[in-house]
């Protein structure tokens, strides 16, 4: 027999208090990682008991509900999320077995020797074409490796690679998260998407600037100005067309390869040498071969990505458990009862995707198959660690979800009148470094954003679109991104030194959107008055 629980957003009848209250284990997350240095795990594990605690003593969650919730979370961290990383990471072990990866840094060098270029176009260009295609912490996985192999250290290269990945996260994995976000709010897609894409094309367009700031200060960045100008205009005025008159799917996808399109037509057009006559036809060969490996991953992206593959995978196999006890059994405060079914989609995960384009890409890289198997077991045994850190945060995501903590924090920030369009991009960010997906973000905070938004005389689809938005800020700071990038750079046990460089970038980003998100709403208001 089911036991259905009402969801508690306020059992201290103090709604102000109890939102406190359920802010702690979120701020002693962040005390352990960046004060007292805790490593990532350990500061986690710590958190989980504390949320455990309060969600049991003070919001008075059943323990079974409560205890599933987290194993709920763990499994989401098995699958798809670390699946993902090993498809990712296996990619490029095998690249650097070969050889080849040392081959494409070279032919990058060759399009630029300026390492300042070479990281917007992998970092900027190629993380975003690949967050477009896959997401789930695909493009930071593979943008860590490959900045790492280009000589940065792997603070610098963590921090480059999540802070480009912002500029592709609204529109990740072929519009998922705009998508989700109309769905849960009752809100139009279509407009939700123009609203989204306005925002975030200004900010988009920053993104390379603010790469080579990192790298290089300010001289840098003018040195670099022309180049800037056009990688970032091309992006954001393709995302910005796109999201206005395409829809959701395709506005991430194009603009990175506009973005790339323009990049190499301006590096051509500026240095006459980059056809070097002395270059032999086998030179020219041995340059692009390389490639290949990653022409067949983008492709099996693509490819992975289309609704008719997906659908065609999942009819040949398809296993979908609906979780014990939380499943259709927890009331939430709008009186619907919360869904919890976990979805093994083996065949058509990115992660299979992955997987089985390095294998077929082996033998183009001089790989026999022994070789390829024994680094996929090899890749495997090296994320033992990172997988319980990947766990470790979805379990926390998964309880500060369904015990209703995350619903009464949020709470408590939606209902701030006229601030309220800054407070949304915090909300976004917050829900985001929660969940570490602006789709979760959105999926937890939509219908929030929306009713508080009318509460607040704004409209509700930009409160949405804000969510969005202010979320891909907080992606950068998320547990379960910080331990996929460590992961990727062989640092695992550091991610608190990557916080500490990239939680002031997310920050200032999240106000510069919340700031904006003002101006329209004000923009919006005078218009409609």
């Amino acid at each position: 027999m089911r036991e259905i629980w009402l969801t508690e957003i306020d059992p201290l009848n103090n709604q102000v208090l109890s939102s406190l209250v359920a802010l702690v284990p979120v701020v002693f997350l962040f005390w352990a990682i960046l004060w007292k240095r805790m490593s990532l795990l350990k500061g986690l594990i710590f958190a989980n008991l504390l949320a455990l605690l309060l969600a049991l003593l003070v919001f008075r969650m059943p323990f079974d509900k409560a205890i599933f919730s987290i194993l709920y979370g763990i499994l989401f961290g098995l699958f798809p999320i670390s699946y993902i990383v090993l498809g990712a990471l296996y990619f490029f072990n095998l690249l650097s077995v070969s050889g080849n990866f040392n081959n494409i840094r070279t032919s990058i060098t060759g399009v630029s020797e300026d390492l300042r270029v070479q990281v917007v176009l992998i970092a900027f260009c190629f993380g975003s074409f690949l967050e477009s295609a896959s997401g789930f912490g695909t493009p930071v996985a593979v943008t860590v490796a490959l900045l790492k192999g280009l000589g940065l250290d792997f603070k610098l290269a963590s921090t480059v690679a999540l802070l480009a990945n912002t500029a592709s996260v609204a529109f990740g994995a072929l519009g998922i998260p705009v998508i989700v976000g109309a769905q849960v709010s009752d809100v139009h897609l279509t407009e939700l998407t123009r609203l989204v894409g306005i925002q975030i094309a200004p900010l988009s367009f920053l993104i390379p600037f603010y790469l080579v700031f990192l790298i290089s200060g300010f001289r840098g960045v003018f040195e670099l100005l022309p180049f800037l100008f056009v990688v970032g205009s091309a992006y954001a005025l393709t995302k910005l067309l796109v999201a206005y008159f395409l829809g959701p799917y395709l506005p991430g996808l194009l603009a990175s390869l506009s973005a790339t399109i323009f990049a190499l037509l301006y590096l051509k057009l500026k240095d006459k040498t980059i056809n070097n006559r002395t270059k032999t036809l086998k030179s020219k060969i041995d340059s692009i071969k390389p490639w290949s490996t990653i022409f067949i991953l983008c492709f099996f992206l693509l490819f992975w990505g289309l609704q008719k593959t997906r659908e065609f995978l999942d009819a040949l196999f398809y296993v979908e458990i609906a979780i014990p006890r939380i499943h259709k059994e927890i009331l939430d405060p709008d009186g619907n009862l919360r869904t919890a079914i976990f979805k093994f989609n083996l065949l058509s995960s990115a992660g299979s995707a992955l997987i089985l384009s390095t294998l077929i890409s082996a033998p183009l890289q001089g790989v026999n198959l022994k070789t390829a198997f024994k680094t996929l077991i090899n890749t495997v045994i090296s994320l033992s660690r990172p997988v319980c850190v990947i766990c470790a945060v979805l379990a926390f995501a998964f309880l500060l979800n369904y015990s209703g903590l995350a619903f009464s924090l949020g709470l408590l920030l939606a209902y701030t009148g006229p601030i309220f369009p800054i407070i949304s991009a915090f909300l976004g960010w917050l829900g985001v470094f929660l969940t570490g997906s602006d789709t979760s973000s959105n999926a937890l905070f939509g219908k929030l954003q929306a009713s508080a938004g009318r509460l607040c005389g704004i409209d509700p689809t930009l409160a949405v679109a804000t969510n969005t938005v202010g979320g891909v800020m907080g992606k950068m700071i998320s547990p379960q991104s910080l331990a996929i990038a460590c992961a990727s750079a062989g640092a695992t046990g550091k991610e608190h030194e990557i916080l500490r460089l990239t939680i002031k970038h997310s920050v200032l980003l999240t106000f510069l959107v919340g700031l904006y998100a003002l101006l329209l709403t004000n923009f919006l208001n005078s218009f409609s008055g």
